[in-house]
């Protein structure tokens, strides 16, 4: 619904972050990150991540009020030791 806002328009200028949120609010929101989030460490939790879903308007992940890319979560890291849903016991 909103491509038609992504697009270079002929005569436009190229305005800081806080000029260009400010003169676009009206389609434009923003959810603040940490930096672990961006990183990918650490979830977004799920209420943002719900109300980023449904909103209708572009969300711009910010990290002290700047735009920042945020990476996709990192997958869980495989420990050696089995847990007690895993272990498994064979007979010979």
């Amino acid at each position: 619904a909103l491509a038609d806002r992504m697009k270079f328009q002929p005569g436009s200028k190229i305005l800081a972050w806080a000029d260009f949120l400010v003169a676009n609010r009206g389609w434009i929101a923003t959810v603040e990150v940490t930096r672990t989030q961006a990183e990918g460490n650490h979830l977004i939790e799920e209420e943002t991540a719900t109300r980023i879903a449904e909103s209708d308007k572009l969300v711009v992940a910010t990290y002290l009020g700047g735009p920042i890319s945020v990476l996709p979560p990192k997958p869980a890291e495989a420990t050696d030791a089995p847990t007690q849903t895993t272990q498994t016991t064979r007979k010979p």
